[in-house]
Order: C-alpha cells, then sequence, then structure tokens
C-alpha cells in the first residue's frame, strides 16, 4: 500500500467533514455572504469611506469590522452544529470506529478554522476589489488577528450548544452575537459613553485588536471628535478574559451533560 493511499485514507474524516461544511448552504450564505454584504452596504458605497486613518481608510475599518464579525459567526455556526450533533450520540458512534483521538479532534478543528477563515478571506478579497486601502503590515496583522480572536468563539458556541442541547442552539448563539457586535462597536459608531460600557463586552477585543494596526487604536465613536484612542492592552486582556469564561462554561456545561448521560 502506498504512503499516498494510506495518508488520504489517515486524512479522509478531516476531508469528509470540511467537504460537508463547504456544502452546506446557509454557511454560504450567510457565514460567508452576510459579512461581505455587510461590508458593501456599510463600507464600500458610501461616500466617506476615502477618509485617510493612520495606515489606510475608512473602507478598510469597516471591512476588518465585518470580516471579524463573520469569523466569529463561522466559528460559533461549526462548533454549535459539532457539539448538538454529539448530543444525539454521534460521537460515540465514532468511538467505535478505527478513528483515534487525534484524528476525530483533527476532524472537528480543521473545519472549525476553515469556517473561520473563508468568511474573513472573503470579505478582506472583497475589501482589496472595492477601495478598501491599508499598509502591507495593516493588512498582514488585521487577517492574521481576525482569524485568531475569532477562535476563543468556538468555545462560545459550545457552551450554547451544551447549555439547550437542541438544533436551535446554534441559532440563539448567533443571534445573541448581533446585540453583542453593536456593543462591540462592530456595526456602527456608538457614543462614547456606550464604548466605555462595549469594552467590557466579548466582541470589543477581537474587533479593536483586529483593527490596531489600521487606526493606532483609534475607536471610532458617533459625535465628535469621531474618533478616541484606546491601548492595545485593552483588547488583548478583553480577548483573554471573555476566553476564559468561554473555556470555563464549556467545561462546567460539558460535565453537567456527561452527568445526565
Amino acid at each position: 500500500m502506498s504512503t499516498t493511499l494510506v495518508a488520504s485514507r489517515k486524512g479522509a474524516y478531516v476531508f469528509y467533514n470540511v467537504k460537508r461544511l463547504l456544502s452546506d448552504w446557509s454557511l454560504l450564505a450567510f457565514g460567508v455572504g452576510l459579512p461581505v454584504v455587510l461590508y458593501l452596504v456599510f463600507g464600500a458605497t458610501l461616500a466617506d469611506m476615502d477618509v485617510e486613518l493612520a495606515h489606510g481608510n475608512l473602507a478598510a475599518y469597516v471591512m476588518i469590522s465585518m470580516a471579524v464579525y463573520g469569523g466569529i459567526t463561522g466559528a460559533v455556526g461549526q462548533i454549535g452544529s459539532v457539539v448538538v450533533e454529539a448530543s444525539t450520540g454521534w460521537s460515540r458512534q465514532l468511538a467505535l470506529t478505527p478513528l483515534t483521538k487525534a484524528r476525530r479532534i483533527a476532524g472537528l478543528v480543521v473545519p472549525a478554522l476553515v469556517s473561520i477563515v473563508l468568511p474573513v478571506a472573503a470579505v478582506f478579497l472583497t475589501g482589496f476589489l472595492t477601495g478598501s486601502q491599508m499598509s502591507a503590515k495593516a493588512w498582514a496583522t488585521s487577517f492574521l488577528f481576525a482569524c485568531l480572536s475569532s477562535v476563543p468563539f468556538t468555545f462560545y458556541g459550545s457552551a450554547v450548544a451544551y447549555a439547550f442541547r437542541s438544533p436551535t442552539a446554534v441559532s440563539i448563539a448567533a443571534t445573541a452575537l448581533v446585540p453583542l457586535a453593536f456593543f462591540g462597536n462592530m456595526f456602527a459608531p456608538i457614543s462614547q459613553t456606550m464604548l466605555n460600557i462595549g469594552v467590557f463586552t466579548p466582541l470589543y477585543g477581537p474587533a479593536a485588536l483586529s483593527r490596531y494596526w489600521l487606526t493606532d487604536g483609534a475607536q471610532s465613536i458617533s459625535k465628535d471628535p469621531w474618533f478616541v484612542d484606546h491601548e492595545l492592552w485593552i483588547g488583548i486582556v478583553n480577548i483573554m478574559m471573555w476566553a476564559a469564561v468561554f473555556v470555563l462554561a464549556t467545561a462546567l456545561l460539558r460535565k453537567r451533560t456527561l452527568e445526565r448521560q
């Protein structure tokens, strides 16, 4: 048996999960298409999107925000669906197959990463083609952190799925992201007072960190002076704090689920 054939068999489960993910029309329509549409509506088509920022323009600011929202939504949808499937006994079925634990984990991790990177890449490509401008460093760092800062939300999706253990869990988790994105200053500039509250909400950190190398920390607000400066550590601490909350919630809710089975 050739090495290629062995390798292909080892990666068959991962390939199957990725293929199933990409064949899901709801992912393509909402996970990828919606963030792109939001960017086109709130970014590319507005007259003042050519306003210059520290290392790019305002269109790029909106582009990054929508890309982060897309990455987080993709992470939540994918991992939430997996947890719901596991609650129906699918994981116990997999345990009876020759698949090792490492391969089963890879079958979860790789599709989750694809569901994050795909919408981020789609929004960035759309932005590049429609007038978003940034320095090369800002393009690279914002893309990287838009993807990395979305990863903790796989645990958010897991926690909600373990809490409700029904097909509606994914919808509940995704719907809750909308007001969180608003308070995280992702959809439209909010007042400085609301932003002072928003820094404690889960989506502020990913958006602020991903946009940092475009604006040098400036965050848009709805009134004069239109931008306020925030330090880099605020976004980092926000992400770390909420990541810890999501991981702990997932662990506790998973333990409760296993005890009931």
